[in-house]
């Protein structure tokens, strides 16, 4: 836990194995694998968002899976969480094990035709013969009881094993969660601003800067406008470093 919120402390393969488990149960384990899970990727700014957002919170402990989207989360659990799992390399490499297994794949969200663009690039990329994009709602923070409707009608008609939502948090996670009952799929994750660093491959990291912990630093130079989401990691620093301090009490 972080400030109240569940984090997976697991490594990234065995989150991956977790996964598999759910989409592609042994015989044994079938009736397991009808259950629906998701995923979501907190990191240290949405933390913060989740202290005054107690639904935004409670999507955060109830899901399947937390990954680690950060390493302000890895220094406040203070070695308790094995490393981190970012969204966009865990989204990457369950594409590639759905080439393998033969899932079908759903891409929703993003702006204009960035579904469909990233959902061509992972079909080239990984071999995933059953893949769909679709951008569904326009403005999902104002979604009407019919544009949801056609936005579940999308997904259900193409029936993915693997949904990925890319609408920004915490709007994508409260839509996935509060939808999931309704949803024909296995596995829905959120994933943020990953369908832009598969369509333009330069906006992520360097493998030196994620090394030397400065991913958030790159980002951050290209795209100034980040700037208000980085003073959050100021705050993040406050309260985890108060919460240490009333323990200590």
């Amino acid at each position: 836990m972080v400030l109240g919120v569940k984090i997976f402390s697991g490594t990234k393969t065995e989150a991956l194995k977790q996964v598999v488990g759910w989409i592609s149960p042994p015989s044994l384990g079938l009736r397991r694998g009808r259950q629906k899970r998701y995923i979501v990727t907190p990191n240290s700014e949405q933390v913060v968002l989740a202290q005054k957002d107690q639904e935004f919170k409670r999507i955060f402990n109830q899901a399947d899976l937390a990954l680690p989207d950060g390493i302000g989360l890895l220094w406040a659990a203070k070695g308790k969480i094995k490393e981190k799992i970012s969204g966009i390399d865990f989204m990457e490499a369950l594409c590639q094990l759905a080439g393998k297994h033969g899932w079908r794949v759903m891409l929703l969200g993003g702006k204009k035709d960035q579904a469909l663009k990233a959902a061509r690039i992972l079909s080239q990329r990984y071999g995933i013969e059953a893949i769909h994009g679709w951008q569904g709602a326009i403005d999902i923070r104002h979604l009407s009881a019919k544009g949801n409707k056609i936005m579940l009608e999308g997904v259900n008609q193409f029936q993915p094993d693997l949904l990925f939502v890319a609408y920004g948090a915490p709007w994508q996670e409260k839509w996935l969660a509060q939808n999931l009952a309704r949803l024909k799929i296995k596995v829905g994750m959120v994933v943020g601003g990953s369908f832009d660093m598969i369509i333009d491959p330069s906006l992520r990291p360097p493998k030196i800067m994620e090394k030397m912990r400065l991913g958030w630093f790159y980002r951050f130079l290209r795209q100034p406008w980040r700037i208000k989401r980085q003073l959050k990691l100021l705050e993040f620093v406050r309260l985890v470093r108060l919460g240490v301090w009333l323990n200590a009490e």
